[in-house]
């Protein structure tokens, strides 16, 4: 390792200086990202007829919002339960390499 780089152990006192370090760095551009996109999800939602209750339960417990859009736009043209845990599923696919990895 170059000398210039320093090991996190290193680079950290203690895990709470970590952690609000964390904080800072995701509280720029990654929380407007996440903000706007959940804004427009809820928007998708409010516009199509659904409650603040469903689409906040998706928020939630779902984690990822290609999957969120997938269930509301096959809820919304009446698709079966089935069809859509299936497509829901299918879009979280795309984590299964980074678990394993």
């Amino acid at each position: 390792m170059p000398s210039n780089e320093t090991s996190v152990a290193q680079r950290f006192q203690n895990r709470s200086d970590a952690f609000w370090s964390g904080m800072r760095d995701a509280a720029g551009a990654p929380a407007m990202v996440l903000f706007a996109g959940m804004v427009g999800f809820g928007a998708m939602g409010k516009t199509n007829g659904f409650d603040v209750w469903f689409t906040s339960f998706t928020t939630f417990f779902m984690f990822a919002l290609p999957g969120q859009v997938v269930l509301l736009e096959m809820a919304i043209t009446g698709s079966s339960v089935l069809a859509i845990a299936l497509a829901v599923t299918l879009t979280s696919t795309r984590f299964v390499t980074m678990t394993v990895t």
